[in-house]
């Protein structure tokens, strides 16, 4: 059905982001400087959208038949893990490429203390550089944050409108009981009014 091929379109899309974000983590430490720092400004990216994933997935899973989100509940589940793990990877990973640019800067500016300049620029530099990494480290907590917000928002609308189905189902069986027991009585009334009509016509010839 259509939500199951919606379900299917994000675990295909959820997949590559993460194995993109694998391949960030396996590579950064073969790649010159600029590239290091480009390939942590796209994991950020790549987290967001499988995070994205990974929640459409879960509100999808919530509108199947109860047969088919037992067969899917320990699948996202495990999704929900690998997408954690990454991210604890990508932030080790971040961490130690700080760090590295840490000791550079340290060393420049030792440097260029010995030669006459520039090393508060340097520091400046840094912590830049810094604010900007753990800026996008909040944004992508917020976005996580907002995203399970939303989830939970879009499973109790869903459980508003499964509860109102319940209703309307027992006030159409409630109605067409009536219509059934109105039926009945119709029946009745008509049986006995031809009783009625055969008794006069006994009495009265």
């Amino acid at each position: 059905g259509k939500m199951s091929e919606l379900f299917n379109s994000h675990e295909v899309e959820f997949g590559r982001y993460m194995d993109q974000i694998s391949h960030k983590i396996d590579s950064i430490s073969f790649q010159s400087k600029d590239k290091k720092e480009s390939a942590i400004n796209e994991g950020y990216s790549d987290l967001r959208e499988a995070e994205y994933c990974l929640r459409q997935m879960e509100i999808e899973m919530a509108v199947l038949p109860a047969q088919t989100r037992a067969q899917l509940q320990p699948r996202v589940r495990k999704y929900r893990q690998d997408f954690e793990k990454g991210k604890k990877q990508f932030q080790k990973m971040q961490d130690r490429y700080l760090l590295e640019k840490s000791k550079e800067t340290m060393m420049g500016a030792q440097l260029e203390n010995l030669g006459g300049g520039g090393a508060n620029e340097n520091r400046v530099r840094l912590l830049d550089h810094n604010a900007h990494l753990s800026n996008q480290n909040r944004d992508l907590d917020a976005a996580i944050r907002v995203g399970r917000e939303t989830n939970e928002i879009a499973l109790e609308i869903k459980g508003n409108m499964e509860n109102n189905r319940g209703k309307i189902e027992v006030a159409s069986d409630a109605a067409r009981n009536i219509q059934k027991g109105s039926s009945e009585s119709n029946k009745i009334i008509r049986r006995i009014a031809r009783r009625e009509i055969i008794h006069k016509l006994i009495i009265y010839g």
